[in-house]
C-alpha cells in the first residue's frame, strides 16, 4: 500500500467512527444518517483537491441558521443540533479535503461530532465506536505529520519506507496510552449532568404505549425484541424462568368500534418521587423490585406492576432531569413529563391477588357504539350459561376466548371485531380483551382494556429479568360490587409473555449483550461522585482487609508471600518470553527475504565482528563493511599487510554473496567462520603488540 492510500484510508477510517459514534444512538434522523454515508462514499472515491474550500463555508452558512431555527420553533435539541452541523462540515471537508491542512481539518472536526456523540448515544457501541475511533486518528495524525515533513512526493512511496516497525509500536503504544489516560480521567472526573445534554431523544425508539390501540395494532410490534425494562428482584430463592407480572401502564375506557382512547385524566394530588396505594392486604408480605426504564415509553407513564403498594423514584434521568410522579385515577402512574431514558424506580408488590382497585366505575366504563345483532345474541347466550352474577360472567368469558379461541400474529384482512368473533377466531391480544370487555359491557358489567407490558424473562447473565417490546400486551379489569376492579387473560396462553422454553443460542447472546448494555448504563452513564465515592472505598476497604490479614494470620501471610512469589515468577517468565520473541521477530524481519546463502554470509560476518569486539572495534548502527575495513586497517600495525589481506578477503567473500548472489555452501559457511574468527583473533594480538 502506497503512503497515499494509507493516509486516505486513516482519514476516511476517523472520520466514518466519529460520526458512527453519533449514530449508534439513535437519535440522528434515519433520512440523514443514510445521506450522509452515502455521500461519505462518494467521497472517499472522489480524487483529493476535487472540490474548492469554499463548499465548507457554505454549508455552515446554509445549515446554520436553519438548525437555528429548528432549534427555537420546533424546539430541536440544541446538542443534537450542534451534531447536525459539524457531522455536515466533517462530509464537506472530506469533499474538500486537500494537502496535509485539509486532512488536518477533518481530524479536529471529527473530534467534534465524536464529542457530540458523547452525548447523543447511550449505547455501549459508542465505546466500541470510539476505541476504533482513538487508533484510527492516532495513526491518522502521525501520517499527517510525515505528509508534511516528508512533502507531496512522499504519497507515492510505500507505506513501509516512511512507518518503520518501531514507529508503528511507538504509535499504537500512544494509542494505548491515550486510551489508559481516558479511563483514568473518567474515573477522577465523573459524570455531571446540568441539564443542557441529552442521552436520548424523547420518543426516538417509543415503544408502542399511546393514548389510542387499533384493533390488530399489537402485532405490529410482536417482531420487536428491543428492551423496555430491566428488573432486579429481592427474592432469594432461585429465580424462576419468567416473571409473573402484568405492568399496568394505562387503561383505557372509551371505545368506537376500531379501537379504544383513554379518558381525559385528572391527576391527583400534588408531584412526588414516591406514591402509595391503598389496599386490604397493607399487612401482607411485599417483594421489592428494582425496576430500570431503558427505552422511551411514548406517553408520561410508569409502568408498574398492577399489584404494586408503594413506587419510589430515587433518582435524576439521564438529562439530569428530576423525576416527579402523579397518579391518574385508581393504580395509574404518570411523569411530569417525559423523563430520558435510562433512570430507575423501585416498587413493592403484593404477588398473588387479581384485585387491582377499589375506585368506583365512571359512565364510559359502560358506553358502548351500536353492536352488531350476533355480537347481542352471543353476549345474552354467554349470560345464560354462566348462571348469576358478574364475576362467575366474566370468569366464564374469560374461559370462553382463552380456550375456544387460537392466538395468532397474522394480521387480518378484515380488523373489525365481528370478523374476530364471528368469523376468525383468532388474532392478537387486543381482539381478546376487546371482545370480552365488550360483552360485559352489553350484560350491564363495568369494564376497560389496560394496556402495558406481561411478564419478563430471566437473563442469567445479568442477573436480572427482561422486559421487552414483543412482551407488550392488553388484558381486561371488570367491577364487582362488594369487590372492586379485577384483572382477567382472556388471551390464550400462546400469546402471553415469551413461554418457558430454555433459551436458545441466539437469546443466550442477546442476553450477554444486554447485560453488558446494562453494566454500561449503571456504572459508566450514572458514574457520578457517589459511584466513584464508593469505588474508592471499596479499593480501600479491599487493602484494609489484606493488611488485616497480612498482619493477623501467619499462615496466610505465609500462602500471600508464596501467591506473590509466583505472580512475579511467572511475570518475569511472561517479560523474557516478550523481550525473547520481540528479538527473534526483529531478526525474521531483517531475514525476511534472503536465501539461504545471504543468511549464511550474514551469520559469518556477525561472529567476524563479534570478534573484533576484542580489539576494541565496534561497527557503528549504519556502518559498512568497507568502513569496518578501514576501521581495522587505522588500528594495525603496518607490517601486518598480511592480516589486513586476509581481514579483506573474508569481508569480500561477506559481500559477495549478501549482496551479488555468489554461493555459500554450509561447508564454506563453516570454514570462512574459522578464518575469521583466527583473523579476528589475529587482529587483537596485533593491536596488543603494538600498544606496548
Amino acid at each position: 500500500m502506497s503512503f497515499g492510500s494509507a493516509l486516505h484510508l486513516a482519514t476516511f477510517l476517523t472520520a466514518g467512527c466519529a460520526f458512527a459514534a453519533a449514530a449508534v444512538g439513535g437519535n440522528l434522523n434515519p433520512l440523514f444518517t443514510a445521506a450522509w454515508v452515502a455521500v461519505f462514499f462518494m467521497a472517499a472515491l472522489t480524487p483529493e483537491g476535487r472540490f474548492k474550500g469554499g463548499l465548507v463555508i457554505a454549508v455552515g452558512v446554509l445549515t446554520g441558521p436553519a438548525l437555528i431555527a429548528a432549534v427555537v420553533s420546533v424546539g430541536l435539541d440544541p446538542v443534537l443540533a450542534a451534531v447536525y452541523f459539524s457531522s455536515l462540515l466533517l462530509l464537506a471537508r472530506l469533499l474538500t479535503r486537500a494537502g496535509t491542512e485539509g486532512h488536518a481539518q477533518v481530524h479536529l472536526l471529527s473530534i467534534l461530532v465524536l464529542a457530540g456523540g458523547a452525548a447523543v448515544s447511550p449505547d455501549l457501541t459508542y465505546l466500541l465506536v470510539f476505541v476504533v475511533y482513538l487508533f484510527s486518528v492516532t495513526f491518522a495524525l502521525l501520517l499527517v505529520h510525515l505528509r508534511r515533513e516528508a512533502g507531496e512526493s512522499a504519497l507515492a512511496l510505500p507505506v513501509r519506507e516512511l512507518v518503520g516497525r518501531g514507529l508503528f509500536n511507538g504509535t499504537l503504544g500512544l494509542a494505548i496510552f491515550a486510551l489508559a489516560f481516558t479511563s483514568a480521567t473518567f474515573l477522577v472526573f465523573p459524570r455531571a449532568t446540568f441539564g443542557i445534554g441529552m442521552a436520548r431523544v424523547a420518543g426516538a425508539e417509543r415503544v408502542g404505549l399511546t393514548d389510542r390501540i387499533e384493533l390488530a395494532g399489537f402485532g405490529r410490534i410482536k417482531d420487536d425484541d428491543r428492551v423496555v425494562l430491566r428488573a432486579w428482584s429481592d427474592e432469594t430463592a432461585t429465580p424462576a424462568s419468567t416473571l409473573d407480572i402484568y405492568w399496568r401502564a394505562q387503561s383505557l375506557e372509551v371505545y368506537d368500534g376500531h379501537g379504544w382512547t383513554a379518558t381525559e385524566r385528572t391527576l391527583d394530588g400534588q408531584s412526588s418521587s414516591s406514591i402509595r396505594f391503598s389496599g386490604r392486604d397493607e399487612t401482607s408480605r411485599a417483594s421489592s423490585l428494582d425496576v430500570e426504564v431503558v427505552s422511551a415509553l411514548g406517553v408520561p407513564v410508569l409502568p408498574v406492576p398492577d399489584q404494586a403498594r408503594v413506587v419510589r423514584v430515587g433518582h435524576r434521568d439521564s438529562r439530569g432531569s428530576r423525576i416527579l410522579l402523579r397518579r391518574a385515577g385508581g393504580r395509574e402512574v404518570r411523569t411530569v413529563g417525559m423523563p430520558s431514558p435510562p433512570y430507575e424506580y423501585r416498587v413493592e408488590v403484593n404477588s398473588g391477588r387479581r384485585v387491582v382497585g377499589e375506585s368506583p366505575p365512571e359512565p364510559e366504563h359502560l358506553e358502548l357504539p351500536a353492536q352488531h345483532p350476533a355480537i347481542v345474541a352471543l353476549a345474552s347466550r354467554l349470560a345464560e350459561e354462566a348462571g348469576t352474577g358478574s364475576m362467575a360472567l366474566a370468569e366464564s368469558m374469560e374461559r370462553w376466548l382463552s380456550t375456544r379461541f387460537a392466538y395468532s400474529v397474522d394480521l387480518p384482512r378484515d380488523p373489525s371485531l365481528e370478523h374476530f368473533l364471528l368469523e376468525r377466531q383468532s388474532g392478537h391480544c387486543e381482539y381478546f380483551a376487546t371482545a370480552m370487555v365488550v360483552l360485559l359491557r352489553l350484560r350491564g358489567v363495568p369494564a376497560r382494556v389496560v394496556v402495558g407490558f406481561q411478564g419478563g424473562r430471566w437473563n442469567a447473565s445479568g442477573g436480572y429479568y427482561v422486559v421487552r417490546q414483543n412482551d407488550a400486551h392488553a388484558w381486561v379489569e371488570a367491577w364487582h360490587d362488594g369487590i372492586g376492579w379485577v384483572r382477567y387473560e382472556p388471551t390464550p396462553p400462546a400469546g402471553i409473555g415469551r413461554g418457558t422454553a430454555p433459551p436458545g443460542l441466539r437469546e443466550r447472546m442477546a442476553d450477554l449483550w444486554d447485560s453488558l448494555q446494562s453494566s454500561w448504563a449503571r456504572n459508566v452513564l450514572a458514574f457520578d461522585r457517589t459511584l466513584q465515592r464508593d469505588l474508592f472505598r471499596n479499593f480501600a476497604r479491599a487493602f484494609d482487609d489484606l493488611g488485616r490479614a497480612f498482619q493477623q494470620d501467619r499462615g496466610q501471610r505465609t500462602r500471600l508471600l508464596r501467591a506473590m512469589g509466583w505472580l512475579l515468577g511467572c511475570l518475569m517468565l511472561l517479560v523474557g518470553g516478550a523481550l525473547l520473541l520481540r528479538r527473534r521477530g526483529r531478526g525474521g524481519e531483517r531475514d525476511r527475504g534472503l536465501g539461504m546463502d545471504a543468511r549464511r554470509a550474514r551469520k559469518v560476518y556477525r561472529r567476524f565482528l563479534r570478534g573484533l569486539r576484542g580489539a576494541g572495534i565496534e561497527r557503528g548502527p549504519h556502518q559498512t563493511s568497507e568502513e569496518v575495513l578501514d576501521s581495522i586497517r587505522s588500528v594495525m600495525p603496518p607490517h601486518e599487510e598480511a592480516v589486513l589481506s586476509r581481514a579483506r578477503d573474508i569481508i569480500w567473500r561477506y559481500d559477495a554473496s549478501r549482496f551479488g548472489g555468489h554461493p555459500l555452501s554450509a561447508e564454506e559457511a563453516r570454514a570462512l567462520t574459522k578464518e575469521a574468527l583466527r583473523v579476528a583473533r589475529a587482529v587483537e594480538s596485533s593491536c596488543r603488540s603494538a600498544s606496548r
